[in-house]
């Protein structure tokens, strides 16, 4: 589904803003607490929906990412609460939770950005260097939608 394609501008959009801001104004008008954490559900999936219709497996690699980086912010979170106790152990766990998701999204953004390109380079390599001819076919990666700004 492209931005400017009729059925986004004509079904998902309208569908999509009236679903989110009617749940959004009926718990405001309600004054329940949790309003905010239901549109930002309803936002999440409605995200979800679009990117899955574009490429299905690809939802995978997006939500592995997403939960990655959700656990991580909970550990930096949880990490600044007790951080008045121990100020050592706090601080580390911080670190490591920004260090374990920073390397896991530069591994999913190597993985799917990089490959092609590096096995390119090692069969030129081989080839024209070291004349060695290589018939290997690898498994050529496809680049996910918009990657770079997800990970």
């Amino acid at each position: 589904m492209v931005f400017s394609s009729p059925i986004f501008i004509l079904l998902f959009l309208p569908c999509f803003l009236i679903l989110y801001h009617s749940f959004f104004l009926w718990y405001k008008v309600r004054k329940r607490r949790g309003y905010l954490w239901f549109s930002n559900l309803v936002l999440l999936l409605g995200s979800l929906f679009f990117y899955f219709w574009g490429e299905t497996w690809f939802i995978f690699v997006m939500l592995g990412a997403t939960i990655l980086d959700y656990f991580c912010g909970l550990l930096i979170g949880y990490s600044r609460v007790y951080a008045n106790r121990r100020e050592i152990y706090s601080r580390r766990l911080a670190k490591g939770a920004v260090i374990i998701s920073v390397v896991g999204n530069l591994i999913i953004l190597g993985i799917f950005k990089y490959f092609n390109f590096a096995i390119d380079i090692m069969q030129n390599l081989l080839t024209n260097v070291f004349m060695f001819e290589t018939s290997v076919h690898w498994i050529r990666i496809i680049l996910p939608l918009g990657i770079s700004f997800y990970t």
